[in-house]
């Protein structure tokens, strides 16, 4: 396939080892799968910012981790709403 095509039908490359890879084909629900763990990241993220011992350091980085989540949240009601429910 040519340099620059994409297809969703998988395939094979050759890596720099000289090995055979194969790549799967495209599966929709990973999209899924990965939107919910990034969601789940986010949360432990949350969870162990509010474990920080200092008061101010610890608000800026629950501050943080809490908008990264909501953002993640944001992204995975958009994913989920493209066409398949959880």
């Amino acid at each position: 396939m040519p340099s620059g095509v994409f297809a969703d039908g998988g395939g094979i490359w050759i890596g720099p080892d000289g090995k055979i890879h194969i790549i799967p084909p495209w599966n929709p629900d990973e999209k899924y799968a990965n939107a919910l763990h990034e969601v789940l990241v986010a949360l432990s993220g949350v969870s162990a910012a509010t474990t920080i011992q200092q008061a101010g350091i610890r608000q800026q980085a629950v501050k943080a981790a809490v908008e990264t989540l909501t953002s993640q949240v944001g992204h995975l009601s958009g994913v989920v709403g493209q066409g398949k429910a959880a």
